[in-house]
């Protein structure tokens, strides 16, 4: 059930719009900033929301303070701008540039629905301008450790945007291994981890989340789990029109 309604003011400066996305614990509104005139995508925890105990509020404060500190230093057209950081009493807001596109997980959804894939020049041009943004997050000494469709938005021009770093590993800083995901080594997506990150604990590097994106063009071009098949599967087996250099 959700806690806030169209209309409702957070903050004393955002009005709520609409409910816009759901996860196992947080939600995420359109809001406008009233002062600004301009929108806003909230992300909210509240302590009190189903299987929200005080090991999973820390976890997400701390994961909701990285992403702004890193959003304070990353302004780059395919990473999603993160603004603030604010905290009502226990509920816990993350202030973020509204991507009214969606995500790429609802575009593969969509496709799958219909029984078709995601146009092959549209994959392409995802692709680039994902690679744009990990290639300036690389450049900071970040990894992202949790790249997957539903965190590849889309802006009001189409633009691809990397979302959630809230799982970043980041140079001198902790490894933010979560108390989530005590099953690996390092905190993240299984369906999309490389390797070495489902399997070690030592620090990533680049080539890991470059691994990442492979999984997810994989999966956008096919409408197949890479990691569901057997090793080297291609994509021409699973969509035959699929030109051969792009195989």
């Amino acid at each position: 059930m959700t806690q806030y309604k169209p209309g409702d003011i957070l903050l004393a400066k955002y009005r709520i719009e609409k409910l816009i996305g759901e996860g196992a614990f947080a939600e995420v509104y359109l809001a406008t900033h009233i002062e600004l005139n301009v929108p806003r995508a909230l992300k909210i925890l509240r302590k009190e929301a189903p299987g929200v105990g005080s090991t999973e509020f820390e976890d997400f404060q701390e994961r909701f303070k990285l992403e702004v500190q890193l959003g304070a230093r990353i302004n780059h057209p395919n990473v999603v701008h993160v603004y603030d950081f604010e905290r009502d009493g226990d509920t816990l807001i993350l202030v973020m540039e509204y991507c009214p596109g969606g995500n790429l997980a609802e575009r593969i959804q969509t496709a799958r629905e219909v029984n078709r894939l995601v146009p092959v020049d549209e994959v392409i041009n995802t692709g680039l301008e994902v690679s744009e943004g990990l290639a300036v997050i690389h450049d900071m000494d970040i990894v992202h450790r949790d790249l997957k469709p539903s965190n590849i938005l889309f802006g009001a021009q189409g633009k691809a945007k990397i979302a959630d770093l809230g799982l970043a590993q980041i140079k001198g800083g902790p490894s933010m291994r979560s108390k989530l995901s005590l099953a690996a080594p390092h905190p993240g997506t299984p369906a999309y981890m490389s390797p070495e990150q489902a399997s070690q604990s030592g620090y990533l590097k680049p080539a890991s989340d470059v691994y990442a994106l492979g999984l997810v063009l994989f999966e956008t071009l096919t409408g197949r789990y890479y990691n569901n098949l057997k090793p080297w599967a291609h994509v021409k087996r699973f969509s035959p029109d699929m030109p051969g250099w792009l195989d």
